[in-house]
């Protein structure tokens, strides 16, 4: 090594003083390669020559990584579901191949904040000019095991997916420490419980070494899913161990002060510099709050300022606990901090308690409180000042408690840029974190449906000198429509059952026998919470001798939902109407309008399903392997614009051609309805259908879609030429489909010391530094079956 200058050494020097002596790094176990697991399938061909092959849907973790055989060159089209569309792909691949291709679809469809999603089918339509071609398809994954407190050192394949197991019993929580043995790798992956529900992720690259926090909060066996991708040539390998830990303990009103301590520079025994891969330092603490009153933790972090000479690098702080998410995964709640420093508010809704880890090195310093001061709860139905004379980003804490569902919206006169809402719920099982915006009108103020349970709301300063004055509006929301008595700049939710895919026709009525025009806010929810559709209402009565009537306008509405203009649909359960009244005017008045503060109005509400006054004729055919005919006739004298329904019972996951003949038809057009795993609406509209159309002609045409349920609804309207009586009949054939075969993670029992690991009966024993060990618990291993991956929802 070249010599350095005084100057410089001196520098080394102080980093040496600074860091202290070096840390030896991870010690790597010899290498072997995972278990090599792989499944085909191979593709039976319909009678029309094309491969179909339908995906379920499902958690997407990372998957296994999918290869398509075929000996001949292919053309293919893919159909992707979401919940009012799909979106569709074609391409060419030259044969005969074994090729990566990925089989799976990943839209999931969101229908509400209440409503963590409901996966969409995904169908493949391969085809070549022969109709002749053999396809196949492989899923092929490794496993491993993961003995507790041991080192595993693993060969690894390039864009592959990996599952190694280990056993929970009465532990709390680990440490995860993965070794990236190679400056061009990128390791990502999850941790994942008993119930398939992640609770930790991880990513390394570039040959750095990293500790990643795992809280468990079950018994039972978990999976390390991962994979390790490299894009240049050279052996790949990582090491990998997992290590059982006890969180440090901190009560309110406690204090720490921690150092993260080590570093990948410094000096060797003739002052040369060195740098070395080293595994950071981590800690963690475990906090708990009452469940009804929130606490909060507070953190600084102190860097050593040593730039240019050494960068350091920020550390990582995370936060985690048991509750699980609104998402379709339901995984557990994992959050990544600031690595400067913040305030932290949180509450142990279900008497759980977080885990918050701080990781990194270079000896950076961390300061750490936590406390349970008063909180207030808070004001409803009245307003309230709040300001913050401190730093951007203060928050202001408040509880909240319902009883019962509710509709809300605030309004606010905000200073100086005001807060931003944040309301988090739970039930103790479950969270939900809620944005909510204020308006600085009553009538401007959005709905918000809230579900009973405790609350923790926050404010967050915009400035640091925010303040406003700010009214929390709250209704309940009852059962039944019927006649509701609603107070000015007040609201009420009215719940009313509903099925999916009808017509649904609501009246409102104004029914004070006044001189006056009452202005509102009408808005429809489903029962996951998103908007249907949203009405500002202006209805007046006047006096008419002995009767009253409407005055310059309307005093009801007719509101329809479901029809061809916007299919709009309710997801099968319920419907929420929700109604604010926000001016009442005196009709009497004269010139100056004459505005009351205070009023009550009463409104008539009333609900019915119309699907049978809207549609002219409704048949229904059930879907088998045969083919089927629906006929329609179309009466003389008819109507110029004409609408029928006609009901497929079917299996899930199949593709159909539909020929439709016609006559005595100037135009048609349908839809295809269908309902998600959780009963939401699913439509596929005339532009996408009529877009797959293989051939057609005036009287005569086909279509080709797929059902990702297990009834199709076609909602079909005509156009009539009503020169005689005509006919609208359709042929359905069903064509033979494939259903991706998915990996569900199957997870054992303790096996006594056999030697090995028995997966799937067969015993494999996993060798660690060239010894086999004896067995410990079995794990894993991936079973086939037709369906989706377990249900992480």
């Amino acid at each position: 090594m070249t010599p350095m200058g005084r100057k410089v050494n001196l520098s080394l020097f102080a980093m040496v003083l600074l860091f202290g002596s070096l840390i030896l790094p991870v010690v790597s176990a010899a290498y072997t390669p995972a278990e090599k697991q792989t499944e085909t399938q191979s593709l039976e061909t319909a009678n029309n020559g094309h491969a179909y092959l339908y995906e379920h849907g499902g958690p997407n973790i990372l998957d296994t990584h999918d290869y398509l055989e075929h000996d001949e060159d292919i053309d293919y089209t893919t159909y992707d579901y979401t919940s009012s569309s799909w979106s569709t792909d074609s391409g060419s691949y030259n044969g005969p191949a074994y090729r990566t291709n990925y089989l799976k679809g990943t839209n999931y469809a969101d229908y509400g904040m209440w409503h963590d999603g409901d996966p969409m089918g995904y169908f493949w339509d391969f085809q070549n000019t022969t109709d002749e071609v053999e396809l196949s398809t492989t899923q092929q994954w490794y496993t491993f095991v993961m003995p507790i407190g041991e080192d595993v050192g693993l060969v690894v394949d390039s864009y592959q997916t990996y599952y190694g197991t280990f056993n929970v019993t009465t532990e709390e929580f680990f440490h995860l420490t993965i070794t990236s043995n190679h400056d061009d790798i990128y390791i990502q992956g999850y941790v994942i419980d008993p119930n398939g529900q992640g609770v930790a992720y991880f990513e390394v690259n570039n040959g750095d070494i990293g500790i990643f926090p795992v809280p468990v909060y079950a018994p039972g066996m978990y999976a390390i899913i991962f994979e390790a991708n490299v894009d240049s040539l050279g052996l790949p390998t990582m090491d990998l161990r997992i290590d059982s830990i006890t969180p440090q303990v901190i009560n309110f009103g406690e204090s720490i002060e921690g150092v993260l301590s080590g570093s990948e520079v410094g000096l060797d025994s003739n002052n040369d510099l060195i740098h070395d891969e080293m595994a950071p330092t981590i800690h963690t603490y475990k906090l708990t709050s009452n469940s009804t009153h929130p606490a909060y933790f507070e953190y600084a972090i102190n860097y050593h300022e040593l730039a240019p000479l050494y960068t350091m690098t920020a550390p990582s702080i995370i936060l985690q606990t048991s509750l699980n998410e609104f998402t379709y995964s339901a995984d557990h709640y994992v959050e990544y901090l600031s690595n400067i420093g913040e305030k932290h508010w949180y509450q142990s809704f279900g008497n759980n308690s977080y885990y918050l880890s701080f990781s990194g090195m270079d000896n950076i310093e961390y300061t750490l409180y936590h406390d349970q001061p008063v909180v207030p709860e808070l004001p409803i139905n009245e307003e309230f000042y709040v300001e913050n004379y401190d730093v951007a980003g203060e928050l202001m804490a408040y509880r909240f408690y319902l009883s019962q569902d509710a509709i809300i919206k605030v309004n606010s006169t905000e200073v100086n840029s005001g807060f931003d809402w944040d309301m988090i719920y739970s039930d103790g099982t479950n969270f939900q974190w809620i944005g909510i915006t204020d308006s600085t009108t009553f009538h401007g103020a959005r709905h918000y449906y809230l579900k009973a349970g405790t609350y923790l709301v926050l404010l967050e300063a915009n400035s640091w000198n925010s303040a406003g004055h700010y009214t929390v509006n709250l209704g309940p929301i009852v059962d039944g429509l019927g006649n509701y008595a609603v107070d000015l700049e007040d609201l009420i939710g009215v719940r009313f059952d509903v099925n999916v895919h009808t017509f649904n026709e609501f009246n409102v009525t104004l029914r004070n026998q006044a001189n006056i025009t009452v202005r509102s806010d009408i808005d429809f929810m489903t029962m996951y919470g998103s908007d249907v559709a949203n009405y500002a209402t202006t209805y007046s009565n006047r006096q008419n001798g002995l009767d009253w009537m409407a005055y310059s306008g309307v005093n009801m509405s007719t509101l329809q939902f479901g029809e061809s203009t916007d299919y709009r649909y309710f997801p099968d359960g319920y419907g929420i109407l929700v109604i604010s009244p926000y001016e009442v005017e005196n009709n009497t008045g004269g010139i100056v309008s004459d505005f009351y503060n205070e009023y009550t109005v009463d409104y008539g509400i009333t609900h019915r399903d119309y699907t049978s006054d809207y549609i002219n004729g409704t048949k229904s055919v059930d879907v088998g392997t045969s083919s089927v005919w629906a006929n329609f006739t179309l009466g003389d004298p008819g109507d110029a614009m004409e609408y029928y329904w006609l009901v497929i019972n079917c299996s899930e996951g199949v593709w159909m051609n539909f020929t439709v003949y016609t006559d005595d038809v100037t135009d048609y057009r349908f839809a295809a309805l269908q309902e998600s795993k959780r009963g939401c609406p699913q439509i596929l509209e005339w532009d996408d259908i009529s877009g797959g159309s293989a051939w057609s002609s005036a009287t005569e045409a086909w279509y080709e879609f797929g059902s990702m349920s297990d009834q199709i609804i076609l909602y079909i309207e005509i156009d009539r030429d009503l020169l005689d009586e005509g006919s609208f009949d359709i042929l359905i054939q069903p064509y033979t489909t494939n259903h991706r075969e998915s990996p569900v993670l199957q997870y054992a029992g303790y096996v006594p010391g056999t030697g090995g690991f028995d997966i799937l009966g067969q015993n494999m024993p996993l060798i660690i530094g060239g010894v086999a060990v004896a067995a410990i618990v079995i794990v894993v291993l991936v079973a086939w079956k037709k369906g989706m991956l377990p249900s992480r929802s």
